[in-house]
């Protein structure tokens, strides 16, 4: 049975475990103009709706690579009638390892690689070169931020095909938002 001080510190542990989780955005850009660049047109074309995504960390700080460029990080705001957003919780150390791994691929000046982003989608053409593109970086900062399994093909992964795999994650999640911790009752 459990008493009213039982019952409060369940409360008070399940509060504490809530403000521990941080939040990771990632965001998914649909090509919907005909005044896209060609390149997101092929890519939206080839595995729709999405052409590129960015993870975005606490305070508008998002991670991105573009074609031609290196991954980096900048304070910036997503346009909702561009961007879907799905929004992931995770415990705070989790959030901390991806933010560490986004900072590093920024400071290493890691660059797009457009063979390994058309080999996302044509085998034919991957390869174990140097450089990542856009839901490849995504999915591996996901991957350490304990959101997607460490076993996750992430050279495989499409903007599209990382909406639709986090969109079934989240649909199979439990409704309740409740967090349930085990309470300790040896001391």
């Amino acid at each position: 049975m459990l008493t009213r001080e039982t019952k409060s510190r369940m409360f008070t542990i399940s509060e504490r475990t809530h403000e521990m989780m941080q939040t990771i955005n990632v965001q998914f850009y649909n090509a919907r103009g005909v005044d896209e660049a060609m390149l997101n047109r092929v890519v939206s074309l080839l595995d729709p709706p999405y052409c590129h995504c960015e993870v975005e960390f606490m305070d508008n700080l998002a991670c991105a690579i573009y074609w031609g460029g290196k991954v980096h990080m900048k304070n910036r705001t997503f346009n909702p009638a561009n961007y879907d957003c799905i929004q992931l919780q995770c415990p705070r150390h989790d959030y901390e390892r991806a933010l560490t791994l986004a900072r590093q691929k920024s400071l290493e000046g890691e660059v797009f690689n457009l063979r390994q982003m058309l080999g996302s989608k044509l085998s034919i053409l991957r390869a174990n070169t140097e450089g990542t593109f856009c839901s490849k970086l995504c999915a591996e900062l996901l991957v350490a931020a304990r959101l997607l399994p460490v076993d996750a093909n992430v050279e495989q992964m499409t903007p599209s095909s990382l909406f639709h795999r986090l969109s079934s994650c989240q649909e199979s999640a439990p409704l309740s938002s409740d967090v349930i911790v085990a309470l300790d009752f040896a001391s």
